[in-house]
């Protein structure tokens, strides 16, 4: 209705559906496949955007675009979206970031290095995600900790060598312990 076309059943990402009701083991004249069905019917002149997770196809129409599911699904079909349609408009600028798990003190022991190497290095921005921790796929724990870092855009970026230096040096006098990437 908001773009004045009719719905209709998009033949490819129907024969898409057809297959996944098939490896479900589903006949194609089953109630469960014709109610599948019904995520093959967009509005009329739609563009496919592959599903590489279970192939129920997403859609786009005049630069809107519209992905079924939970993250793990919609996330590369997004990818997809950006590298089909707007692959042109990245990497324009340099850009860079680099972060750090952070174990052993809180957040508010972060946030006097946050405000130091924004205070240092111009055009430096830092950031932090405290997690409460969690276990592993092998059962072991992994405590709670911060992942913490910094970024920069342009010109910015030849002062990441040095806030990088700084900022591992502030945390560890702050009395962290510094992780390149998740324990796992």
């Amino acid at each position: 209705d908001a773009l004045d076309v009719p719905l209709v059943r998009h033949p490819e990402a129907a024969a898409l559906i057809d297959g996944v009701s098939l490896k479900r083991g589903d006949a194609l004249d089953s109630a469960a496949h014709r109610q599948r069905l019904l995520m093959a019917d967009f509005p009329a002149g739609s563009d496919l955007i592959p599903n590489s997770y279970n192939d129920i196809a997403g859609f786009s129409i005049r630069e809107h675009y519209f992905m079924p599911g939970f993250p793990v699904m919609a996330q590369p079909m997004g990818e997809w979206v950006l590298e089909t349609y707007y692959a042109g408009r990245f990497h324009q600028t340099r850009s860079e970031q680099r972060s750090v798990w952070v174990f052993g003190i809180p957040e508010s022991h972060v946030a006097p290095v946050m405000r130091h190497i924004e205070a240092e290095y111009a055009g430096i921005r830092t950031f932090s995600l405290p997690s409460v921790g969690w276990v592993n796929g092998r059962g072991a724990r992994v405590p709670s900790h911060i992942e913490f870092g910094i970024k920069a855009v342009g010109e910015a970026c030849a002062h990441m060598d040095a806030a990088w230096a700084d900022m591992l040096e502030k945390l560890a006098q702050a009395g962290a312990r510094v992780e390149m990437s998740v324990p796992e």
